[in-house]
């Protein structure tokens, strides 16, 4: 056994502790015991396995800290240990760990912030620390981590603001900081990032304008900024977001009038209530023919009535209509409280 490469017993119903004597198989480079129903620490032998290049515990009952001597494994490339009990700071120690690509830490207990020298790791593409506690600001020195793509750390105590430097980071693809403590302003510098899919920002305390560069952001399929305290208009770039399936900007303070839909042939889900906008409800809502959920409730629009019968979930609850609604309006009635 002490020849052994890989150990692969994911998806069975194995109980019980790691060994201490698994330090034994030194050889091993990849370990996955993903989806059982393993409990106890993380043994700190594990850290003698120098060729591990791959270590997966997902989804068990590991509970304690991330041994610190994690960092003398500095040929691991991918770390899951979602769905576990552990408690603890994400140890500087892993700062070691400069193969590393792949970091995911979600649905723990973790504490604490996250290390400064995190900006060491520049193969990071990937970090998910989704459901923690974790608090303290976005270290600047993520900016380093040129070639990350996917950055998530929803629901967790983060506070602060969001990096301006976040512009260095020109292969992210996937932002979700939603449901946090993050203040301050949308860097305008969010609007440089070439492959941006998606940004969420949901839940927090942001404030000021929405910046325009957002609208350079084509490549953009889901934007939700709700729940915050953003105020003024929708930029008119806005238009060039083609690409765009959802657009959530709802419960914010945001005013004026809903022109920037025409060209948005792509949206599917479209919630803009709990807001100030004002004005009559552009015609172009017809010509959104992939629209299936539309939400204008509470707001201060008026106007005439649309049609579009691709439209199966619609709330226009509080808008003053102008005319005798029919059923063909959003595929459903246009009475108040359609949902």
């Amino acid at each position: 056994m002490t020849s052994l490469f890989s150990l692969k017993l994911s998806s069975n119903q194995f109980s019980g502790f790691i060994p201490d004597d698994i330090g034994n198989l030194t050889l091993l480079s990849f370990i996955d015991v993903s989806a059982n129903l393993l409990q106890g620490t993380i043994p700190n032998s594990i850290c003698l396995i120098t060729y591990l290049s791959s270590l997966k515990l997902a989804t068990n009952q590991f509970s304690g800290y991330i041994p610190f001597c994690i960092g003398n494994l500095n040929l691991l490339h991918e770390i899951d240990i979602t769905s576990n009990n552990l408690t603890g700071l994400i140890p500087n120690s892993m700062c070691l760990l400069t193969k590393l690509s792949s970091l995911k830490l979600v649905s723990n207990q973790f504490t604490g912030s996250f290390p400064d020298c995190i900006g060491s790791l520049t193969q990071l593409s990937f970090i998910d620390t989704t459901t923690n506690n974790l608090g303290g600001t976005i270290p600047h020195s993520i900016c380093q981590l040129t070639s990350l793509t996917y950055f998530k750390l929803t629901s967790n105590q983060i506070s602060g603001f969001i990096p301006d430097c976040f512009a260095n980071l020109t292969n992210l693809a996937f932002i979700f900081l939603n449901v946090n403590e993050l203040e301050g302003v949308i860097p305008e510098s969010l609007g440089l990032l070439p492959k941006l899919n998606s940004l969420l920002l949901t839940s927090n305390h942001l404030s000021g304008t929405i910046p325009p560069t957002l609208g350079s952001l084509t490549t953009l399929s889901h934007l939700k900024l709700s729940y915050n305290k953003l105020s003024g208009t929708v930029p008119n770039s806005f238009q060039n977001l083609t690409n765009l399936k959802i657009c959530d900007l709802s419960n914010n303070h945001l005013s004026g009038e809903i022109s920037f839909l025409s060209d948005m042939k792509s949206l599917l889900r479209l919630d803009l209530s709990n807001n100030a906008f004002n004005g009559t409800l552009p015609q172009t809502l017809a010509n959104l023919m992939s629209l299936q959920y539309l939400n204008l409730s509470k707001t201060s629009l008026c106007g005439g009535c649309f049609m579009n019968s691709m439209i199966s979930s619609c709330d226009l609850s509080d808008v003053p209509f102008e005319c005798n609604c029919n059923a063909t309006l959003c595929g459903v009635s246009c009475v108040s409280n359609l949902i």
